[in-house]
């Protein structure tokens, strides 16, 4: 078996590289690790210019259509270049709007995010820091037409700067999953420590926030089974962010 990379990803290789090494010098890189957020809307733009945003999100989308093998390859450039910035979290989110969402939904959002105009982050991760389905407790109780979010979700990736945050939460017939802007009226986020300072940790408190039921993406175990598969696509991410990282370590 053949596990090199083909002449097209090769230059997708290259290419990417040489993107970074020009946008995203190290001086750069340290200047957004002090910032609040870590985040640059021109370097952002300049991503989604090249249609990495896009990398996994269908051509009737706007997106490239590519498989993981080539987002492999671009996250482990831009873990080579220390890069700031919500790229792992979008892919994450998008990734849950296309496994989970309807047609309306997924063309609601998905050209959007491959345009670069939206951000997106996942919110699941609670208290007790278990990525475990059956350890998610945030209610979503239905009122009406309405879900009733009050609760708080942690250790959310990118939080501050993400247009859409898609909220794991559970009703009674198990697992939701709620897109909210991150502006939504009840919707509070505060900083929270942590190691990497190019991926930077929020808190997310829901005070009685109202979400439309029809806005859900869906529940129960389409939900559980599509969480698991986006959440596999943004670990192969961080894999090959961590490889290229580590590559750059030997390199120098």
């Amino acid at each position: 078996m053949d596990f090199d990379l083909d002449k097209a990803q090769q230059l997708l290789q290259q290419s990417t590289r040489e993107f970074f090494a020009r946008e995203c010098p190290p001086e750069k890189v340290r200047a957004l690790m002090a910032t609040d957020t870590a985040y640059d809307d021109a370097l952002w733009q300049g991503i989604a210019d090249q249609g990495w945003t896009g990398l996994l999100i269908p051509e009737e989308f706007a997106g490239l259509g590519l498989t993981t093998i080539e987002l492999a390859v671009v996250a482990e450039e831009m873990g080579r270049a220390c890069l700031p910035s919500p790229f792992l979290s979008t892919v994450w989110a998008a990734t849950l709007i296309d496994r989970a969402g309807s047609d309306g939904q997924r063309a609601q959002y998905l050209e959007k995010i491959s345009l670069g105009e939206i951000k997106a982050t996942v919110a699941q991760l609670e208290e007790s820091a278990d990525w475990h389905q059956a350890s998610i407790e945030l209610r979503a109780e239905k009122d009406g037409a309405n879900y009733r979010l009050n609760g708080r979700k942690e250790f959310v990736t990118d939080a501050a700067v993400a247009d859409l945050i898609v909220v794991v939460a559970r009703d009674d017939n198990g697992l939701v999953l709620l897109p909210i802007e991150r502006k939504a009226s009840g919707v509070t986020i505060t900083a929270t420590p942590g190691i990497d300072a190019t991926r930077k940790l929020y808190a997310i408190d829901f005070a009685n926030v109202a979400v439309p039921q029809t806005n859900a993406l869906t529940g129960g175990l389409k939900a559980e089974q599509a969480l698991e598969a986006a959440t596999d696509v943004a670990s192969v991410t961080l894999c090959a962010e961590l490889v290229g990282g580590m590559q750059w370590t030997l390199d120098a």
